[in-house]
């Protein structure tokens, strides 16, 4: 009967671990992540593709870049919400088995 308490539990607990960091922390990881973001846009632009910065070629590669990389993020968190919402079904599934006293 433990287990019916302790899956929305460990849901929680994880959400909660992940707010840990105090603002200055979180405002140095977004902006250490702009910067790798930033570089590898770079990157791709200027070195594989060979443009130089400060053309209008350059600025649209930048520009498509990141809205690849938008939609990649917009993706890719649509898929964890689904993933948890599936998580917290089976928690509840699990809970419901666990009250019921059935046989899922």
């Amino acid at each position: 009967m433990q287990l019916k308490t302790s899956v929305p539990a460990i849901i929680m607990f994880a959400l909660l671990l992940g707010a840990c960091a105090s603002p200055a922390e979180q405002a140095r990881y977004r902006a250490q992540e702009q910067a790798r973001i930033d570089a590898r846009a770079h990157n791709y632009c200027s070195g594989e593709l060979g443009l130089e910065r400060g053309t209008q070629a350059y600025a649209n590669c930048r520009i498509q870049v990141e809205q690849l990389r938008q939609q990649r993020v917009a993706r890719d968190n649509a898929q964890r919400q689904r993933a948890g919402k599936a998580l917290m079904d089976l928690g509840n599934k699990i809970s419901q088995c666990g009250i019921s006293g059935q046989y899922c």
